[in-house]
């Protein structure tokens, strides 16, 4: 795109280092003009990897993982081996549920046993990228939570509860499209809980990710803590510990 009155180009590669752009910038020095020539290259295994950039990159990698360590992680730690994919990307997860975002929202309700549902924001799942069948680390749990935060149990009116999950469905395709897990719609497009309908007048108990209740998602700035209809409790484990044992239960045989 080109932005300004001297139309200056802006370019962007695709997230994750999935490519990176070339630019070639040539001056003529008998006009005073500029060219700018640009390509996408793909980063694939084809690139050899470059022994000093490596030595640099494994250096903060390793910082990287000693400040895990601190806060509690082992992320060279086996978790577990999965024997299905699982999807973490973008396309994927801000659009529905996949064999990953099942796993994470098992994992919340495991952390509020009476908890009647669960739900997450698809922008916490930031790893933009399919986790195959294999080994499972501790690190690949973090890349895929890399904000990470407690799980939050909650107690919600019906009627608010179901302003969410419809202002959830209104936001397919971004971060604040959401997760759920024990809430689901019926064929008619009516919400259930824990299989039967909704009551916009009961209250539900919810487990939730923290940065839910901020009001600080796409659309969803009236879900926070001066809601009347929303009454915050405990504060429960960092959702990657959670995450780590559902994963060992799912894959255990």
């Amino acid at each position: 795109m080109y932005r300004g009155p001297n139309l200056t180009p802006i370019l962007k590669a695709d997230a994750n280092v999935r490519t990176v752009y070339v630019h070639e910038i040539v001056f003529h020095p008998s006009t005073g003009e500029v060219e700018v020539v640009s390509r996408l290259v793909p980063v694939t295994d084809a690139i050899p990897t470059d022994s000093t950039t490596n030595r640099v990159v494994q250096n903060w990698l390793e910082v990287g993982f000693a400040g895990f360590r601190e806060g509690g992680f082992q992320p060279d730690e086996l978790v577990t081996t999965a024997d299905v994919p699982l999807d973490g990307l973008e396309a994927s997860v801000r659009t529905r549920p996949t064999a990953l975002t099942e796993v994470i929202t098992r994992s919340m309700l495991a952390e509020v046993p009476d908890a009647d549902g669960a739900i997450l924001n698809s922008g916490s799942i930031r790893i933009d990228d399919v986790l195959p069948p294999g080994p499972i680390t501790q690190y690949d749990v973090i890349r895929v939570l890399p904000f990470g935060g407690p799980v939050v149990e909650v107690e919600m009116r019906g009627s608010l509860l179901e302003r969410v999950l419809n202002e959830g469905l209104s936001n397919r395709g971004g971060g604040g499209y959401l997760q759920l897990a024990g809430i689901q719609q019926d064929p008619s497009g009516a919400w259930q809980v824990k299989a039967r309908p909704l009551d916009a007048t009961a209250t539900y108990r919810i487990a939730i990710s923290d940065f839910l209740i901020t009001g600080r998602e796409q659309g969803l700035d009236f879900l926070n803590p001066d809601h009347p209809d929303l009454v915050i409790g405990v504060r429960h484990r960092d959702i990657r510990q959670t995450v780590i044992e559902e994963l060992q239960r799912t894959f255990s045989n």
